[in-house]
């Protein structure tokens, strides 16, 4: 697909706003940019654009469609909030399976009335696919894809372990007990990961409310539309854009008792005289 940044950039966003005027929307106001550069990386976010470069898609000759699910793909690690969910999980399994869980969402992305939204597919170079998605991890989460992934993982460790008979494991530079770090591990038993994470971290808070405030604003403004015309991956976001989080009763509790309690004591003994 041998076409320049602009038209690629105009191709991609006239398709989006036939398919889904609410993530066209979102990405036309956090903005994309299609680059042409030698560097090595594909695509990334960091929450003030969505960057594809076309130097590297080039490689794997892909089309509208591959164009499409990569800027949708950068849009959705934003609204999924992928890197504050991680948690103290692995940091390079949780990246395989926060793919798997948002490519599944574009994929089977479908309106109201149950009919398929194109916004995208994965990329297939030579036969092979090119991207993470499994219809197995269809519907599910990416804490859910992780557990699967982390126990997989686990268990050939363990096996490995088992025929070499040294106990091994990983090492402290990540290596596992194959000598594969766990990237390589992923790579030979999930496939090739198109983006770049390294992006997503360390983004201040204030930089995400405002994104946060944004969405919340346009997801409010979709609600009053026919229901017929809103997507399941708009129904989805619910659970990470507008479901409240859950009270903290605990905290609550805990405030309320200390409130009742003293604290201008002091140790010393009292005067005899008073």
């Amino acid at each position: 697909m041998n076409i320049t940044p602009n038209e690629v950039q105009e191709a991609v966003m006239t398709q989006l706003w036939l398919a889904d005027e609410f993530l066209a929307g979102l990405i036309f106001e956090l903005g994309v940019k299609y680059a042409d550069t030698k560097e090595d990386w594909i695509a990334y976010t960091d929450y003030k654009s969505i960057n594809i470069n076309l130097n590297e898609t080039k490689k794997y000759n892909m089309n509208l469609d591959n164009y499409m699910m990569l800027t949708v793909h950068e849009l959705m690690h934003i609204l999924t909030m992928t890197n504050d969910r991680r948690g103290n999980r692995d940091p390079e399994i949780w990246n395989w399976a926060s793919d798997y869980e948002i490519n599944s969402m574009i994929i089977n992305n479908v309106d109201g009335t149950g009919n398929k939204r194109n916004i995208g597919q994965i990329p297939v170079f030579q036969g092979q696919q090119v991207g993470l998605y499994d219809e197995k991890y269809k519907n599910m989460s990416a804490e859910q894809i992780y557990d699967i992934l982390y126990q997989q993982h686990q268990q050939q460790q363990q096996q490995q372990q088992n025929q070499d008979g040294n106990g091994g494991g990983s090492s402290a530079d990540g290596q596992q007990g194959s000598g594969q770090s766990m990237r390589e591990w992923l790579e030979q038993n999930c496939g090739k990961q198109l983006d770049d994470h390294t992006f997503l971290e360390n983004i201040p808070d204030d930089v995400k409310e405002e994104i946060k405030m944004k969405v919340q604003n346009m997801m409010n403004e979709m609600q009053n539309r026919d229901s017929s015309k809103i997507s399941s991956i708009f129904n989805r976001l619910n659970e990470f854009i507008l479901k409240q989080p859950p009270f903290d009763w605990k905290g609550a509790l805990t405030h309320y008792i200390k409130s009742f309690i003293k604290n201008d004591f002091t140790w010393k003994r009292p005067a005899r005289r008073s």
